[in-house]
């Protein structure tokens, strides 16, 4: 290659090769000119006394290829180092990115510990509270339980005062406080097994209850029914059993009048001769006539007007006055020829 130097005077000493250079697309340099063409064009301008064999002749030119094998090696050891260049900035890159998310990690443990810091001064704080607070419910000790083994000692003798008030057990009776709780229990969980089946009875009996409460309500409404059943087919027979009545009545009634009247004429026709013969004598006679016919229209059947109740009719049926024993009662009372006796 071209030092900076040798590239200055072969482009200066070749304008054509400057030219091609300077012009876009065109050659790189002046040396990738002259290693593709310039040796073959024989140019020397600018051409160090060290690559001028490239330019030789080929009468001057003994071994073309030895003089190739060097430049070739030059070209493959630049572009093993490209690549090699490439692979380190590649990994470089990969560094920088792992560098990067190192730091982030790190910025988070930092973060992370700085909160964790906060939440321990946060908890020291609340032990501080809570230490103040235990000792302001313990409060200040008094002469002479002063220090922790004065009130241990304090504590043991109130221990053994309260064991001798409590005493011993008997024969028979839990020694421990273990064994009474346990016995306690025993006998509630017992207690509770008998309430619970009394319970349960009692739910029994009072679901039972309930069922004969509805059974009975059912039973009540059954009566009713047919108690008002019974009520209407009662009412209406009472009043077809009353029109029939009073339509015998009406009947039996206009029968009493007609045989009424068929008497009264048959005491009338009666009374004549006896009449005649009072006259004869000269008495008055009593007005039997008169009383026949009065009795005959006090005596005749009037039916109930409509709105009112009739006569109840006795065991035997309606019942009519014989009109004789009117007569008689009447001639019983005046006396034969009409006077009183």
């Amino acid at each position: 290659m071209f030092t900076a130097e040798e590239e200055a005077a072969y482009l200066q000493a070749n304008p054509d090769v400057a030219q091609a250079v300077a012009a876009p697309g065109g050659l790189t340099s002046g040396y990738q000119h002259y290693a593709l063409h310039g040796y073959k064009e024989a140019k020397r301008g600018g051409v160090p006394v060290r690559m001028q064999a490239l330019s030789a002749t080929p009468a001057e030119t003994t071994d073309i290829g030895a003089l190739l094998t060097p430049l070739q090696q030059q070209v493959s050891g630049l572009g093993a180092g490209q690549t090699g260049l490439m692979t380190g900035q590649t990994g470089l890159m990969a560094g920088q990115e792992g560098l990067m998310t190192g730091q982030e990690g790190l910025m988070s443990g930092q973060a992370g510990l700085m909160g964790g810091q906060l939440s321990l001064a946060q908890d020291i704080s609340g032990v501080g509270t809570d230490v103040s607070g235990i000792s302001g419910a313990i409060g200040a000790p008094t002469a002479p339980d002063q220090t922790l083994f004065g009130g241990q000692e304090a504590l043991a003798s109130a221990q053994a005062a309260q064991q001798a008030a409590i005493g011993t057990a008997a024969e028979g009776q839990p020694e421990t406080l273990f064994a009474g709780q346990a016995g306690l229990m025993g006998g509630q969980e017992a207690l509770g097994t008998q309430l619970t089946g009394g319970i349960q009875d009692i739910t029994g009996a009072v679901s039972g209850v309930g069922q004969n409460i509805q059974q009975l309500e059912q039973a009540a409404q059954a009566y009713q029914r047919e108690a008002q059943r019974q009520r209407a087919q009662a009412m209406e027979a009472g009043m077809t059993g009353r029109e029939q009545i009073s339509r015998q009545v009406t009947d039996v009634g206009q029968q009493a009048n007609t045989l009424a009247q068929r008497q009264a004429a048959q005491l009338a026709a009666q009374a004549t001769p006896r009449a005649a013969m009072m006259q004869a004598a000269g008495v008055q006679p009593a007005g039997t006539q008169q009383a026949a016919a009065q009795f005959a229209q006090t005596q005749a059947f009037r039916p109930a007007a409509q709105g009112q109740a009739a006569a109840a009719p006795s065991a035997l049926g309606p019942t009519s006055i014989d009109p004789r024993d009117i007569l008689r009662q009447r001639i019983a009372a005046q006396g034969l020829m009409g006077q009183n006796r």
